[in-house]
């Protein structure tokens, strides 16, 4: 290395020259020397080091991860403001930067969360009008888990529909008892996502189901089929949630159907219903699949019926007179799906 060449940040690092290194962080001749300038700054975590951090992360895009990284690691409460602005200005500027600046928002949200109680308000405030990044910001303040993080987050649950998946990973990931309530009522939820999320959430909590009936929602949205069907009538509800929601998968459905059909006759007269009315009540927000009604698909609704057919004929075998009944149906459907399930058996 010549007499002027590059700073030697190794040299500066061993001999803990704060100034020297905050320097090297204007070494405009090499992005790399200025990154594992800021890395070392964030490592030995002086004060003095924060400003200057923050002057270069405004500077250079390239490098603001790892300038954001190592002020996470400084730890100190000047870089919240200056993240919060950097995340907006990010934002404005994604579409010319593309992945650097979703990078950057990535890593300082994540960093935000690092501050703790300090940076609640300031996540909160920049919840809105985050749009893709909500699960992130979510995410942090889940593992902050102060008590305004939680009572915002079970807030959110109501206010923020299209967020509750990540909302309830948040939720879990607290260990905070007051998010019970939410999250039992989310495990009832007609939509697999959410439902298998808070089942997640729930085990985190190192929670066992001691009552029946939600007991029956947690088995299936675990999809352990067996459990599900030793409670019996309880599962009924849950398992037809499962044959209707067109989010699911078709083994997932069609293990629905089988435990449907093993429970046998208390799955006969609320499967009937589901018939003749439609599924909408299992419509979960928004369709992931964009289909709107599942009857006005030309793939699915012959999927859905056949499993329907399916079911009957298991509970059928044990008691054929109880299919019968309902040939007479006032709804075209159930009497289409009841007719084949008796020519099948």
């Amino acid at each position: 290395m010549g007499l002027f060449g590059p700073p030697n940040v190794e040299k500066m690092k061993a001999r803990r020259d704060i100034k020297g290194l905050i320097k090297t962080l204007g070494y405009k001749k090499d992005n790399n020397v200025r990154l594992l300038a800021a890395r070392t700054l964030g490592e030995i975590g002086d004060p003095q080091a924060v400003e200057p951090l923050i002057d270069c992360m405004w500077d250079e895009r390239s490098i603001a991860s790892d300038i954001i990284i190592a002020l996470g690691k400084i730890h100190d409460k000047r870089a919240i403001n200056e993240l919060i602005q950097f995340i907006n200005r990010e934002k404005e500027d994604e579409r010319y930067s593309g992945s650097i600046s979703q990078r950057n928002i990535n890593i300082a949200i994540a960093t935000l969360g690092k501050f703790h109680a300090d940076a609640v308000n300031p996540l909160i405030s920049l919840f809105p009008s985050s749009g893709k990044y909500r699960p992130q910001i979510i995410k942090a303040l889940g593992e902050i888990g102060t008590n305004s993080a939680v009572d915002w987050l079970i807030s959110a649950y109501n206010d923020w529909s299209l967020s509750r998946q990540s909302i309830v990973t948040a939720l879990g990931k607290t260990g905070d008892q007051r998010v019970m309530e939410t999250l039992l009522l989310a495990l009832k939820d007609r939509d697999f996502e959410l439902s298998s999320a808070t089942a997640h959430a729930l085990d985190l909590m190192n929670w066992t189901p001691d009552d029946q009936e939600i007991g029956a929602y947690y088995w299936v949205a675990k999809r352990e089929w067996s459990k599900a069907i030793e409670s019996g009538v309880l599962a009924v509800e849950p398992l037809i949630n499962v044959l209707w929601d067109d989010g699911n998968k078709s083994h997932e459905r069609i293990a629905a159907a089988q435990a449907l059909g093993e429970i046998g006759l208390p799955s006969l007269d609320p499967l009937i219903q589901t018939i003749s009315k439609g599924q909408s009540r299992y419509q979960p927000v928004a369709r992931r699949l964009g289909m709107g009604n599942v009857w006005s698909h030309p793939d699915m609704r012959p999927k859905v019926l056949d499993y329907c057919v399916e079911i009957l004929v298991l509970i059928g075998k044990n008691s054929k007179e109880s299919l019968v009944a309902y040939c007479n149906h006032n709804s075209k459907r159930v009497c289409m799906v009841v007719a084949e399930a008796l020519k099948k058996m």
